[in-house]
């Protein structure tokens, strides 16, 4: 990575509102779009707070493809009159998401591509992490984004993976397991914890293929990667009282793990997912902790990480 780029700067500071639509592939009803309605007029407010900061806002759009295709054309179209450009959604490998991604690029909103599955990895199956293929996700990921650009689309960011750090969203993990957040020493010591780091250490494999691809694109060579939003725990190591049968890997010890196995010469920012309702949505001091919750987490040289990696030749 060159260091006078200094591209490694936590993204552009996104701030994403989670929208579950359709939910549990219920047919959307009044009460859905009422409450999606709400949700992205707090995005346009929060968007004209966050222009000034040169913060980008956006909306997270879970599985819009159980949609008719003229309710998704109604939420990108209240999504743009909220004045919010910017959504975090999947792009199917298949026509589907291509004509959606279209729709959307004409509609004036970019999407930050949330890659779910990649190289044969299913987060929700049973292959894990670690038997993710590279040269299937090349085969696969270049011949859509060709396609896509072929459109003259230019996402926001491409982020590969979600919440890998987590049991329920990578089958890495035992199911039941230990009840523990598992720590960096345990990624190189404990037994499940090894096989955790097995998948990250392939999971940088598939992400090496990734900048591949979008450094010799046509239209996203300057398009951001993004590390799997990876999702956060709040507490330290150890026993999990609320997670009994579930593990996790906590985000610090996620990142260093990878950050020590090549991360920072692949990515221009990490995705970590801090979710508001357990920060007093509307309270005065909400901000404030947003930002003491952000300060727990190893990045605060993240501005300067790439002036810290070397360049691959050197």
């Amino acid at each position: 990575m060159n260091n006078s780029n200094s591209r490694c700067q936590l993204f552009r500071s996104y701030f994403l509102l989670a929208v579950n639509l359709p939910f549990q592939g219920i047919k959307p009803c009044s009460f859905i779009f009422r409450l999606f309605a709400l949700i992205i007029m707090l995005a346009a407010q929060i968007q004209d707070q966050a222009n000034a900061q040169g913060v980008a806002v956006g909306v997270n759009v879970i599985n819009p493809y159980k949609l008719s295709i003229a309710d998704q054309n109604d939420m990108l179209s209240k999504i743009k009159s909220a004045g919010v450009h910017v959504i975090r959604a999947s792009i199917t490998l298949n026509d589907a998401g291509i004509d959606f991604a279209q729709r959307a690029w004409e509609q004036g909103i970019q999407i930050e591509w949330m890659i779910y599955r990649f190289g044969g990895y299913d987060p929700f199956g049973h292959i894990p992490l670690s038997a993710a293929d590279p040269d299937q996700f090349r085969n696969t990921f270049a011949t859509i984004l060709a396609k896509l650009e072929a459109k003259g689309i230019i996402l926001t960011a491409f982020e590969l993976g979600n919440e890998i750090n987590l049991s329920g969203t990578n089958p890495e993990f035992p199911i039941p397991g230990k009840g523990v957040q598992l720590s960096l020493d345990d990624l190189y010591h404990d037994t499940e914890g090894q096989q955790i780091a097995k998948g990250y250490l392939q999971y940088l494999k598939v992400l090496a293929v990734l900048k591949d691809i979008r450094d010799h694109s046509k239209l996203n060579q300057h398009t951001p990667i993004l590390t799997a939003g990876l999702g956060n725990y709040e507490q330290n190591d150890g026993p999990l009282p609320g997670r009994p049968k579930g593990d996790i890997v906590s985000v610090n010890s996620t990142i260093e793990y990878m950050r020590a196995h090549g991360l920072d010469s692949l990515v221009d920012g990490y995705a970590i997912h801090i979710y508001p309702w357990s920060n007093g949505p509307g309270d005065a001091s909400a901000a404030t902790g947003r930002r003491s919750r952000l300060a727990n987490f190893d990045l605060k040289n993240a501005s300067q990480l790439a002036a810290k990696v070397e360049s691959p030749a050197g």
